[in-house]
């Protein structure tokens, strides 16, 4: 069994252990072993994951779990779906858990919904907190479908069918910044294609190093391409590449370069170009980090998402309110707010279960939920009524929660705290809520509110 788990962790084939050189090393360590061979691997590997996804069920069974799902087209136009669950078992230690990744005919609703049913009864999950997908049409229906179904199961959603879905933030933000690029696409189309050049074959990778040493240019960082479904790898190829600027526009006169961009009518990119890749990378520095909290995977982030929206929509706001500084940006910020509003501008529009994790953050609380508000300019009684809603919904999810665990409150469990992998940046709201020159005072006044 050691040896499957071997070759499961190091995702080496089956074949492996019939490697002459594995066979010596094994014999080295111990005579008397004999390696197995590939079917017998095979089935043992079979068994382990049997073994395993038996032991995951009857813990998953305990618990509340939130999905995740997805799916996609590969380059050979094959459908794919994966579906993660997450849960947090009685030691509060997050668990993530890739329970199921297969072809699917297709995209449509009716065939999400079936995949996800079937998966929830394959591995006996009968109680979901949350469903988490993208803002696809076919995932809406979907979940409708879905929801339709489990209603008519006791307890096996929280509280209103309307709080199982979830839209994700990560792609919201994907569609909000891809709205702004379109602002300037030009720019980072000739920037992307200079990339390209470089990067396409080892002789134009010679030329432009000679350039960066001709430039006086001492940096480790490699040139990177963009993947064009995630706007972020824009931003990490606009961040890299800025700092060669010197080195490309010394390649510009060289023949190749020249037609290069002649052949793919384009030009090479020019100062202006440069100029506001240098201020797109600043700019969106806030949605990068935001992509990157939502991301995470070892640490909870429903109780990040109010304070980085309410960051966003801050500096949209002051972007659009300063047109004359550059007027570029002032209509990128028009139409990202836009899309923004469409999925984050009120509160009705957000799920009220992210509220509660937001208030249950010790940090934020009421006190700072009424002050976001009073920063977006929202009336006093449109804050209380959302408090108050909250307030009602927290008090029925303890009362739920207190029904299924009884002797919960009763349990002394160690606690641990999963690691929290992303780097920390304060939210401006945040830090202006809080007074730096006194933060343990501040601290404890929001502890104590």
């Amino acid at each position: 069994m050691a040896c499957a788990e071997y070759i499961v962790c190091g995702e080496l084939p089956f074949r492996h252990v019939e490697n002459v050189a594995f066979k010596a090393f094994c014999f080295k360590l111990q005579p008397k072993f004999k390696p197995p061979s590939r079917t017998t691997v095979a089935r043992d590997c079979y068994q382990l994951y049997l073994d395993m996804k038996t032991k995951l069920c009857k813990s998953m069974k305990k618990h509340r779990v939130s999905l995740t799902t997805g799916t996609w087209r590969s380059i050979q136009n094959i459908n794919y779906m994966c579906v993660i669950a997450h849960f947090i078992d009685k030691r509060w230690v997050l668990h993530k858990r890739i329970i199921n990744f297969f072809q699917v005919l297709n995209h449509k609703g009716e065939t999400i919904s079936r995949e996800l049913e079937t998966c929830m009864r394959e591995w006996k999950i009968n109680k979901l907190c949350s469903i988490s997908v993208d803002n696809a049409s076919s995932n809406d229906a979907a979940l409708n479908s879905l929801r339709r179904k489990l209603c008519s199961v006791t307890n096996s959603i929280v509280l209103e069918p309307k709080f199982l879905h979830l839209r994700c933030g990560a792609h919201i933000i994907n569609l909000v910044v891809n709205e702004g690029l379109k602002e300037i696409e030009n720019s980072v189309a000739s920037i992307r294609l200079a990339c390209k050049f470089v990067r396409s074959s080892t002789v134009r990778q010679q030329l432009f190093e000679e350039c960066c040493e001709r430039e006086g240019i001492e940096t480790k960082a490699l040139l990177c391409l963009d993947v064009a479904t995630r706007w972020n790898s824009t931003y990490l190829m606009l961040d890299t590449v800025i700092r060669f600027q010197k080195a490309f526009d010394g390649m510009v006169g060289d023949g190749n370069y020249d037609n290069y961009f002649i052949e793919e009518d384009q030009q090479p990119p020019t100062d202006d170009d440069w100029e506001q890749a240098r201020e797109y990378t600043e700019f969106l520095k806030t949605f990068y980090m935001a992509t990157k909290k939502f991301s995470g995977l070892s640490y909870t982030t429903s109780n990040l998402f109010l304070p980085e929206i309410f960051d966003i929509s801050q500096k949209l706001d002051k972007m659009i309110n300063q047109p004359n500084e550059n007027p570029t940006h002032c209509m990128m910020a028009i139409r990202m707010k836009q899309k923004f509003d469409k999925y984050w501008g009120d509160a009705e529009k957000i799920s009220d279960v992210l509220f509660v994790a937001f208030v249950l953050d010790p940090r934020f609380k009421f006190k700072l939920l009424r002050h976001f508000y009073a920063k977006c300019r929202k009336p006093q009684d449109y804050i209380e009524a959302l408090c108050q809603k909250i307030e009602k919904l927290l008090k029925d999810l303890f009362s739920l929660y207190n029904k299924e665990n009884p002797q919960s409150s009763n349990d002394k469990q160690n606690t641990q705290s999963a690691p929290v992998e992303v780097e920390e940046q304060e939210s401006d709201l945040f830090a202006e809520y809080a007074d730096p020159k006194d933060s343990h005072q501040v601290s404890m006044k929001l502890i104590n509110t």
